[in-house]
């Protein structure tokens, strides 16, 4: 699924000629902190809140006010995952969706964007979470698939993260059984070490209890 599938048809934009006070009022109205400018189709960037309230005259069209807006945007056929990752770079409240960077064809929100997410296979499925660590030379998808299918399983998703030196990687992996008791025995077995794990009620508690936070995080 790309950006332009799960664009959120409320969301409002500003166009040159409006000014801070309305873009705040808007943003009341609608719980966000960002607000895409948009002349006709094309995308001039995105302003904040917290850079309106610093305008000296609010009720000024954004026109007549020298200021730079952020040019941030993610394409509208980059993956889910990408628009997750430049929202919560740059902590954007939504994310405009831009054809090459210029056209705009709308917006993504956080809530609609989390959603989605959760909504996929590999995070709704039943099973259990596995955190492998590892020198980044030992790295392997393919090894690392075999000794899971070696039980019977199969990885659902997979993600890896590097060491700021570069030493060591850490594979997250989401597996279609909740009990990995004898999974994580064929790594041990292996000399992978188990950075952690969760299964069964745990995994889906955490889950919830991380997705409850991050809403609260974002005040929705």
């Amino acid at each position: 699924m790309n950006a332009a599938e799960i664009i959120s048809q409320d969301l409002p934009l500003l166009t040159p000629g409006e000014s801070g006070e309305n873009a705040l009022i808007l943003m009341e109205q609608f719980d966000v902190k960002h607000l895409p400018v948009v002349s006709g189709d094309i995308f001039m960037g995105v302003i904040s809140e917290e850079e309106i309230l610093l305008l000296e005259n609010p009720t000024s069209a954004f026109n007549s006010i020298p200021h730079d807006l952020m040019q941030i945007s993610v394409d509208a056929n980059s993956h889910l995952f990408d628009a997750l990752s430049i929202m919560s770079n740059y902590k954007l409240s939504l994310l405009p969706v831009t054809i090459e960077g210029t056209t705009y064809v709308g917006a993504v929100s956080a809530p609609d964007l989390l959603n989605q997410l959760t909504d996929m296979k590999s995070v709704k499925a039943p099973g259990g979470v596995l955190v492998l660590e590892m020198p980044e030379r030992d790295y392997s998808l393919t090894e690392i698939a075999r000794l899971v299918e070696e039980n019977d399983a199969k990885i659902l998703s997979a993600s890896i993260t590097s060491s700021v030196s570069q030493k060591y990687s850490e594979v997250t992996l989401k597996i279609n059984r909740q009990d990995l008791s004898a999974i994580i025995q064929t790594f041990e077995r292996y000399d992978y070490t188990i950075k952690a794990s969760y299964q069964k009620q745990r995994f889906s508690d955490s889950l919830q209890n991380r997705y409850e936070e991050l809403m609260k995080y974002l005040n929705i």
